[in-house]
């Protein structure tokens, strides 16, 4: 840094000490510095802070020395002229200065917010009230000129701070670094006047960054909240969920004025799952509470609020929380799978590890060239969502079947429908593979239209087999009481192989007459029996009958099992 007389001819403002407003002036041998800091300026302007604001380095600086032309009835004082491009013009440009004076008394200070020093009577005019301090206006000079100048002065007791620029679109800019300085206001030592205070020794303050302690929802003790809350359900019965509104009180010290964030980017595209609004300081800057959003695509886990301000920042750890449906959805989220009803716990828990495990179990058996080229969807609802609609939506009336139905599917798509019944979640892993085996049923009969098939010679084949085994069984046709189903003439509901079939159900809508028999249970009951219920091959029904063996081996050779 160097030291020089210089000449000073621009167009700038001044705050009672010492920028003349908007006039030409020339103060020749003026006592001033130029260099990088501002000196004793930075007391309440740092350097790193105007940057930070600014986003940009400074280029120089031009000093007016502390106590060089403090009026009457002031302390001392101090103002800084700071410049990013030292080759631009003023107009279009952040080059700024800051200012300072510190009163004798508060009224004085009070005095020279409220009406600045104009001794030329340059044109002035109010633009707005700020409130930052004890009070705050900004001024426009020169408004019909081509280089109009904006001065945003406060005061805090006897304290006047200010900010001058030109550039209009700067004013937030202004009042953050205003901010910052009546924070630094609180603890900076006034040096004693008869002391030199030399640039290059200033010392920056002690900031007072901000300091989170705790952060709960509002009225409760709970760090947790939820990425988002229940809607609504699509009309196939899809739960939808809509932006988790709520309050957040955080606790700690030197919070006001702090901007609230988190780290939380939820989506591929980063954008912010959770947002603060409506922020209030409370007790000195020790509470804040804020209107908080968070999304739905919000990551689950623990999640970093973080307030900051310019002195610094503090983090604080939450805990996001999902329900069970939208733990599903997200594991899922590439896997053609769909979920219907409504998991409302949070989540992970046993049920939900425990129906991931079933569902898991269930797809990696029909996970076969012969199963995968039909693209099969499976759609799991939770289990009273399937008794309240979507058992009679998607599979018919129980009443009529006489019994109510784990699962069904159809030709005429690609998707298998089923329960998931958190008491026997084994049974959901049968029922993807039963629902299935209908499905390359309906393909080997050329009926799936959601690719194109033709007949093959599976269904005259299981015909061969199954009719001669059907036309003398004295267990057929079987009953259906109270929802269970019976061989004929015998009234234990056990599952147990006869004539071909390896339970009752698997003879469903079979008949001894041969006409419209079907055999869609029979494969399908076969095929789930097959990877599911080994033991039911070991009856000596199926164990002496060589119809089951011949029937295993076709499913094989049509790729119903490995």
């Amino acid at each position: 840094m160097r030291t020089r007389q210089i000449n000073i001819s621009v167009v700038i403002c001044s705050f009672i000490l010492g920028l003349v407003l908007m006039i030409q002036l020339t103060a020749a041998a003026e006592e001033a510095e130029t260099g990088k800091d501002c000196g004793p300026a930075e007391k309440y302007f740092p350097k790193s802070q105007v940057e930070s604001i600014y986003g940009k380095k400074i280029s120089y600086t031009i000093l007016i020395k502390a106590g060089a032309i403090n009026p009457a009835g002031t302390k001392e004082s101090a103002n800084c002229r700071i410049f990013f491009d030292s080759s631009g013009p003023l107009s279009r440009s952040d080059n700024l200065a800051t200012s300072y004076v510190i009163y004798n008394s508060d009224s004085s200070a009070i005095s020279a917010a409220a009406k600045p020093d104009n001794p030329n009577n340059v044109q002035m005019d109010k633009v707005a009230d700020i409130n930052i301090g004890d009070r705050g206006t900004l001024w426009v000079v020169g408004a019909g000129s081509p280089l109009p100048t904006y001065m945003m002065q406060i005061h805090k007791g006897p304290l006047l701070l200010g900010v001058l620029y030109w550039d209009s679109n700067n004013r937030s800019k202004a009042e953050d670094l205003l901010r910052g300085a009546v924070q630094d206001s609180k603890s900076s030592p006034t040096p004693s006047p008869n002391k030199s205070v030399q640039p290059s020794a200033s010392k920056i303050p002690e900031t007072k960054a901000p300091v989170i302690t705790s952060i709960t929802r509002s009225g409760t003790k709970s760090s947790d909240f939820p990425a988002g809350i229940f809607s609504n359900f699509t009309p196939d019965g899809q739960a939808l969920y809509k932006y988790y509104y709520g309050y957040a009180t955080i606790r700690g010290k030197n919070l006001s004025g702090s901007v609230l964030s988190s780290d939380n980017k939820g989506n591929l595209a980063g954008d912010p799952a959770i947002e603060f609004r409506k922020i209030e300081s409370y007790d000195n800057g020790k509470m804040l509470i804020a209107q908080i959003v968070v999304k739905t695509f919000a990551k689950e886990g623990t999640t970093n609020i973080i307030a900051t301000d310019y002195n610094g920042q503090s983090k604080y750890p939450v805990t996001i929380t999902i329900t069970g449906t939208q733990y599903l959805q997200r594991l899922y989220k590439d896997k053609p799978i769909f979920f219907g009803g409504d998991w409302a716990d949070k989540a992970p828990n046993s049920n939900i590890t425990n129906l991931i495990q079933a569902i898991n179990k269930g797809l990696l058996t029909i996970n076969h060239p012969s199963y995968q080229k039909l693209f099969i969807i499976p759609y799991i609802f939770e289990a009273d969502a399937w008794n309240d609609f979507a058992e009679t939506r998607f599979c018919g009336d129980s009443a009529s079947r006489g019994f109510r139905a784990a699962g069904c599917a159809s030709p005429g798509d690609s998707i298998i429908y089923q329960q998931a019944d958190l008491s026997d979640l084994d049974w959901l892993s049968q029922t993807i593979l039963h629902e299935s085996a209908h499905k390359l049923h309906f393909y080997n009969l050329g009926k799936y239209f959601p690719i194109p098939s033709r007949p093959s010679g599976f269904q005259a084949r299981i015909k061969t087999l199954s009719d001669p085994e059907v036309a003398y069984c004295l267990y057929i046709p079987v009953k259906i009481l109270d929802g269970r189903f019976y061989w004929f003439g015998d009234n234990d509901s056990l599952r147990k192989p006869r004539c071909g079939f390896i339970y009752q159900y698997g003879a469903s809508g079979v008949y001894r007459n041969l006409k419209n028999n079907d055999y869609y249970e029979h494969v399908a009951t076969l095929t789930q029996a097959r990877v599911f219920a080994g033991d039911l091959f070991n009856y000596p029904e199926a164990k002496n009958n060589p119809a089951y063996g011949k029937e295993i081996n076709l499913l094989k050779e049509y790729g119903f099992v490995k």
